[in-house]
């Protein structure tokens, strides 16, 4: 078993080297296009749909651009296409990273998705943390814990109710109770729109 373990522990190295060689090259293109990307206007076809303001977002070839940052920098990033197609930026670390909206206060809002946290900082005011899909809830509402251990986290669910499971909803509840934070739901009455998700379809 020695030579054997001994192989496998060295193909093991090999493939977490070359893991963090192509994480440490997406930060850098990360970096790169970020600085070299636009500030995103209003007049956007994505936002315009969503009917929110940019907040900071970027704007490349079309398509809008959000950084995934977290303590040691920016990591990765996501396109948004006019039509809402959504793409990260090949080889980055999106668990634990998030894309701020807003400055740092007593309060952050942790949402999945892009337009749902524009729309909750539009409304609210707060500074938001944008996971960008429910999976990466809990990993952001911990380093963000980890952080700042007086900060009241407030998670802003997506009430996926006709998802097997409520992902949206099971996720956000979790992450909620793993920081000793608070759940937020959008509440859209009985008269509910059949696709309505989230707090930007409430808005809607």
């Amino acid at each position: 078993p020695g030579p054997v373990q001994d192989a496998f522990r060295e193909v093991q190295r090999a493939r977490e080297d070359e893991e963090k060689k192509r994480k440490a090259e997406a930060r850098a293109e990360a970096e790169r296009i970020w600085k070299s990307a636009l500030p995103a206007l209003p007049d956007h076809p994505y936002l315009k749909a969503k009917s929110v303001k940019p907040f900071g977002l970027k704007v490349l070839k079309g398509e809008l651009v959000a950084r995934l940052i977290n303590d040691t920098g920016i990591h990765s990033l996501q396109f948004i296409s006019e039509d809402g197609t959504k793409r990260f930026l090949p080889g980055g670390m999106v668990k634990g990273c998030y894309h701020a909206i807003g400055r740092p206060d007593s309060t952050v809002c942790v949402v999945e998705g892009v337009a749902t946290g524009l729309t909750v900082h539009e409304v609210t005011g707060l500074p938001i943390a944008v996971a960008f899909n429910a999976g990466n809830l809990l990993p952001v509402a911990k380093s963000l814990r980890e952080r700042h251990p007086d900060l009241r986290l407030v998670m802003c669910a997506d009430d996926d109710v006709n998802t097997p499971g409520n992902p949206g909803l099971t996720k956000a509840r979790e992450a909620a109770e793993a920081v000793n934070g608070f759940l937020a739901t959008p509440d859209f009455g009985p008269d509910r729109p059949n696709d309505s998700t989230d707090f930007n379809d409430l808005a809607q």
